[in-house]
């Protein structure tokens, strides 16, 4: 798979001003049964939590919600999130298949782009998106606090709303923003 730099997806998608994805951090189990319904994420067949990141084209982290458990579906987590609310007129919002938002996306004078299930353009959209997920391993990559487990205690929140957990993913956000870009200048 060729990547796709910046100039690339611009030439593309001149006002695409955001690239979003969920990654899922393992977590311990806990004893109390709600924790363990909520956390549970069939899809990963293990107890989460998880979180919605999105990225500039350019490849800096601009978006990171709290943590949410396993079980949440990716349009829930960005109706709970707000995600939407920082989306203005004419921008574009890349996504996968799973981000089924388009309504919301709209209604804000958006568009969203997701890869169709064939063809040339599919596969377009697919290498362009693929930076979200680039940018997602490399947190894993850099930070292995983020791989797993967290105890289900860092999950609650003391004072503020973020949990200890979501401090740490905010953190090592901003950390991966400050280095080099991931996404190819030329």
């Amino acid at each position: 798979m060729r990547y796709i730099n910046y100039k690339e997806l611009r030439l593309h998608h001149p006002n695409c001003v955001s690239i979003i994805d969920c990654f899922e951090i393992n977590c311990k189990l806990h004893s109390n049964m709600i924790y363990k319904s909520s956390s549970y994420s069939q899809y990963k067949s293990y107890h989460t939590a998880k979180y919605l990141i999105s990225m500039a084209p350019q490849g800096s982290i601009n978006f990171a919600s709290e943590g949410f458990g396993g079980r949440s579906t990716d349009v829930e987590i960005n109706r709970s999130s707000h995600y939407i609310e920082h989306i203005g007129q004419g921008d574009e919002v890349m996504g996968d298949r799973g981000f089924l938002i388009k309504d919301a996306i709209e209604d804000r004078g958006a568009t969203l782009v997701i890869p169709a299930f064939k063809g040339k353009r599919s596969q377009i959209i697919s290498n362009e998106r693929i930076h979200i997920e680039r940018g997602i391993n490399n947190l894993r990559k850099k930070f292995t606090v983020l791989r797993g487990p967290i105890k289900v205690k860092d999950m609650s929140s003391g004072s503020s709303n973020l949990t200890f957990a979501d401090k740490i993913v905010v953190v090592c956000c901003c950390l991966i923003n400050a280095m080099p870009s991931i996404v190819p200048p030329w």
